[in-house]
């Protein structure tokens, strides 16, 4: 598969988790993102101005960009023979790391002593499950998938 070929692909995926992505076309995507994220960076430090239809441009991309990657991740763990479940790994990591910050800066009512005594310890248990979710989903992302057919289906041609 070629360049264009898997960026083309993972465009027309972007509202399918079903079936497996490669390695290529997962980071294609990824670089295709890269680049509409530093292009858009740049411009607003050239002074765009984020009001309007600007703005409003911004987060239909924002949220398109979003709803693309998690397809396209949860595709590429199918190609890994692996559950799109993964993903809420890190969303939990991240909950987690949240809950304790929201906590040791007062804003949670619930056990407010708990986290005003130990919310630190658990924004830093957020932070190491961040970090290890992190490195499994990378690890997996870069390894090869299945060169058979596995239970999501054949290899991507």
């Amino acid at each position: 598969m070629l360049f264009f070929q898997a960026l083309r692909s993972a465009l027309l995926g972007t509202f399918s988790f079903n079936g497996r992505s490669d390695r290529l076309e997962h980071w294609t995507f990824a670089f295709l993102t890269a680049v509409i994220c530093v292009g858009y960076y740049m411009a607003l430090q050239l002074g765009l101005q984020l009001d309007g239809p600007v703005m409003l441009i911004g987060l239909i991309l924002a949220a398109w960009l979003l709803i693309a990657h998690v397809s396209l991740f949860v595709r590429r763990l199918h190609d890994n023979n692996r559950t799109g479940l993964y993903m809420l790994l890190p969303a939990a990591a991240a909950s987690t790391w949240l809950l304790g910050w929201l906590g040791m800066n007062g804003y949670v009512d619930y056990q407010h002593k708990f986290f005003l005594d130990y919310g630190v310890w658990v924004m830093r248990l957020g932070r190491i499950a961040c970090g290890m979710c992190g490195s499994l989903l990378l690890w997996i992302f870069l390894s090869e998938g299945d060169a058979d057919e596995n239970i999501y289906g054949d290899p991507p041609l």
